[in-house]
């Protein structure tokens, strides 16, 4: 356990500069003086275009950028402002405050707000709130009916700022410079404010979103409780293979144990799935099923309003959550904070963890480990895991198939002169998408201007969470006819929604009848949660140009480039509910998806080859072929007419497994004829060495992939990793990861760039890992009737790293 003392505040009076009415707004409604790191955003914006503020969860980020825009609208009645959240409970949150501080005609705006009182809120409201969605799609294509709010505009809020990373951090930044760009058209030159997590590239992640060079205050001056954070690592059930108690099932007997304490708890799990599992599984055990909730997209904004009620009133006593309440709502003093695997960044987790003893009351956060690297790799390093951060948030503000989807936006808004770049795009790549709309009939060209001639609004067609716009629309019957359940993602979809598949949502379970991407439709049931399914997927990665850096050393060869990779869902697995037990694979007939992006990769030469097998011991450790094996082998060299099938010899013939034999359940269905091969002894050494880099580097993928998302601050979904047989320049194995969306978002160079740190992090990783053989919790499991690759692994990056260190520099 580690104890977080408890800090006294630092305060400071208000700036006597500051307008006196705003001074007097502020000490009415509770803050006659504030934390010096509230008042430095005050001075800071007086000469800065842009304002970064870093500090803990509960330090009062809110006042810090509310005082300056009291500050602002008391100063010029015509002034106005802009807050943007990532969420719409945020929004609702924040707009109760600022009517306590006399900011009546401040407002939400957002899908929830009635059509009624839009119209009025664009008439009047001198402070709007909404998401980057709504400004997207609502605000700025309708600059004209705004445009006494855009003249105005002195300050815009980006809150949780850190938030909008990857591919909706790539939107979100064309977001901003369309609006500078409106606010400009009517006068105005907004400052901004952002307020984020703490991260490892503040300064340079601020200036990538807002395209204005950001001054970053990261001085924590707030009180704050005693907080106790546990990093709990579920129990090992079979230490040999390295497993573990689930930690669903932990966090359901920690939240009863607290509950017996009588202290409400928060629950936060990684999914929407995850979530209705858990709820489901927790209301079966707990006293008073209903003082258990759910909490997370998806749900109506009536019953996340009820649930946010019920955390503040103490009537609900566990609520299980996404991250839709570890940003969206002012939550003071909850005891318990249960944070169920890891999140996806090291700033998400210390966000939930400071939902816990927030205020002047002490709580307890509790960080349960799921068997993933990652969450091993935290568990075992509470310095890394609570210390100084190093996540790189990386957004890409020229991201080539983004910036086109916004230029068409920005058309739509008014023209665009020819000899002008869009944002941070070179003249040539905006001529060129400019000239692509032209070819397609959607603008034309004028006088040196482009404007948007298409009848269709093009903002509409753009989503800001993906760089594919496209979407499913997920359908079941109901009395008058097909009902909507929800919507997926396109590129997701054959994943999810894929014939035969289990889809869960709001505690129901449907399966899915049938899938037509064509028309963006999926057909759904009702379902009696049998079992539950899987996708199995082929993928293909290719080069599809030279590497924008190689390095070479002692063998090895890594670096980064452009690939195409090609994805195809070839059958589902059905799975024994609740224990996953494999019950059959079935196949599927979808279409393969191609996919241009960035991968990093690291190829290993034949020195490496000639090793690994012997070095880790392989010869020795060969598993146990089980009584059918002589009779399997006899048959193989009797189909095969007791010929090597490479070279043809006859002499001194082994029985290869195509596949290995640990990639199997049990022995025996390894053995079956078409997995069998007869070859002679020294194309056998040669199949047996491809085999066992084969293994090294697919262990070595499981766990780069799962560690990677401590540097770069990516979601599990947002890194693929592949093993490939040859790489160019050289025709050698090479283990992949590659970023997982069109055009990739950085993540591929970001890699190569802290490649030591990575190999670091998993040679530690592999070395601290009790398990004999192979474990979800490092290289991945080996399997019953076989040993996994973690011997081959260890000895990888042991004698690989210093090479890669010492082309960094690293000691």
């Amino acid at each position: 356990m580690y104890v977080q003392p408890p800090q006294a505040p630092q305060w400071q009076p208000w700036p006597a500069e500051m307008h006196p009415a705003a001074r007097d707004a502020l000490a009415q409604a509770g803050f006659p003086r504030a934390y010096r790191h509230q008042v430095a955003v005050w001075h800071a914006l007086q000469s800065h275009p842009a304002v970064l503020l870093t500090v803990p969860t509960g330090a009062g980020k809110s006042l810090a950028y509310q005082a300056p825009t009291l500050d602002a609208l008391h100063r010029d009645p015509q002034a106005t402002a802009l807050y943007l959240f990532p969420t719409k409970a945020l929004a609702q949150d924040q707009v109760h405050k600022l009517h306590a501080l006399g900011l009546t005609d401040a407002a939400t705006y957002d899908g929830d707000t009635p059509s009624h009182r839009r119209a009025a809120i664009r008439r009047g409201a001198r402070l709007v709130l909404t998401n980057p969605d709504m400004l997207h799609q609502g605000l700025l294509p309708r600059h004209f009916a705004w445009a006494r709010f855009w003249r105005g505009l002195r300050l815009v809020v980006l809150d949780e700022a850190h938030v909008y990373r990857g591919v909706f951090g790539a939107h979100v930044a064309q977001v901003l410079r369309r609006l500078q760009r409106i606010a400009a058209q009517y006068g105005a030159r907004p400052r901004f404010v952002l307020t984020t997590a703490t991260l490892g590239n503040p300064a340079a992640f601020g200036q990538a979103l807002v395209g204005r060079p950001v001054r970053v205050l990261d001085q924590h001056t707030a009180a704050q409780a005693r907080r106790a954070i546990v990093l709990y690592n579920p129990p090992l059930v079979d230490p040999a293979l390295g497993l573990r108690r689930s930690p669903y099932d932990e966090a359901v007997r920690l939240t009863l144990a607290a509950w017996r304490h009588g202290r409400q708890t928060l629950v936060f799990v990684p999914s929407r799935r995850a979530v209705e599992l858990t709820l489901r599984a927790l209301r079966a055990c707990a006293p008073d099923p209903a003082a258990v909730a759910g909490y997370r997209s998806g749900y109506l904004p009536s019953e996340r309003r009820a649930v946010e009620a019920g955390l503040r009133d103490g009537t609900l006593r566990a609520v299980v959550s996404t991250s839709a309440l570890e940003l969206g709502v002012d939550l003071p003093g909850l005891d318990v904070v249960l944070v169920v695997g890891y999140p996806g960044t090291l700033a998400g987790l210390r966000q939930r963890f400071g939902r816990a003893g927030r205020g002047s009351r002490p709580g307890v956060a509790v960080f349960v480990a799921s068997p993933a690297p990652i969450d091993q790799y935290l568990v075992q390093h509470p310095d890394f895991t609570l210390g100084a951060s190093v996540e790189q948030a990386l957004v890409d503000p020229a991201h080539p198939t983004i910036a086109a989807q916004h230029l068409a936006c920005a058309l739509a808004e008014g023209p665009w002169p020819v000899e002008q770049p869009f944002g941070d795009l070179s003249l040539a790549a905006t001529r060129q998408i400019l000239a692509q709309l032209e070819r397609q009939g959607d603008a034309q060209r004028r006088d040196g201007r482009v404007y948007w001639i298409a009848p269709r609004d093009p903002a509409r067609e753009v989503s800001l969470r993906t760089a594919d716009p496209r979407r499913v629309l997920l359908l079941t019957s109901g009395p008058q006819g097909p009902v909507a359940v929800g919507e997926v993602d396109y590129p997701a979809a054959p994943r999810l929604v894929h014939p035969g598949a289990v889809y869960r949502h709001q505690g129901q379970v449907y399966r899915v009848q049938s899938l037509d991407l064509a028309r963006g439709r999926a057909y759904l049931e009702p379902f009696d949660d049998a079992y539950d399914t899987e996708p199995v997927v082929q993928v293909q990665v290719r080069s599809t140009g030279p590497p924008q850096a190689l390095t070479e050393a002692s063998d090895l060869a890594w670096g980064w480039g452009p690939v195409e990779v090609v994805e195809q869902v070839v059958a589902y697995r059905r799975l024994a509910w609740p224990d996953r037990r494999l019950l059959d694979t079935r196949p599927l007939d979808l279409p393969p998806r191609a996919l241009s992006t960035q991968a990093y990769w690291v190829s290993i030469g034949p020195w490496w080859w000639e090793r690994l097998p012997v070095e880790a011991g392989g010869a020795a450790r060969r598993p146990d072929y089980g009584p059918t094996w002589a009779r399997a082998r006899a048959a193989a060299l009797e189909r095969d007419g007791h010929r090597c099938r490479v070279c043809g010899g006859r002499e001194n013939l082994h029985v290869h497994h195509i596949r290995p034999v640990r990639l199997f359940a049990r022995a025996a269905d390894a053995h079956r004829l078409d997995n069998l091969i007869t070859l002679c002894a020294r194309c056998h050494r040669r199949a047996e060495q491809h085999v066992w880099v084969r293994s090294a580097l697919s262990g070595l993928a499981h766990l780069l992939r799962h560690l990677a998302a401590l540097l770069v601050m990516s979601d599990p979904h947002d890194l693929g990793a592949r093993v490939e047989l040859a790489w160019p320049p050289h025709p050698w194995p090479t283990l992949l990861l590659y970023d997982a969306v069109p055009g990739g978002v950085g993540y591929a160079a970001a890699l190569y760039a802290d490649h030591a740190r990575l190999w670091r992090m998993a040679l530690e990783r592999v070395q601290t890992c009790g398990c004999d053989d192979g474990c979800p919790a490092c290289v991945g499991p080996g399997g019953p009737q076989g040993r996994g690759p973690k011997a081959e692994v260890r000895l990888l990056l042991a004698q690989a790293w210093p090479a890669m260190a010492a082309s960094q520099g690293h000691d």
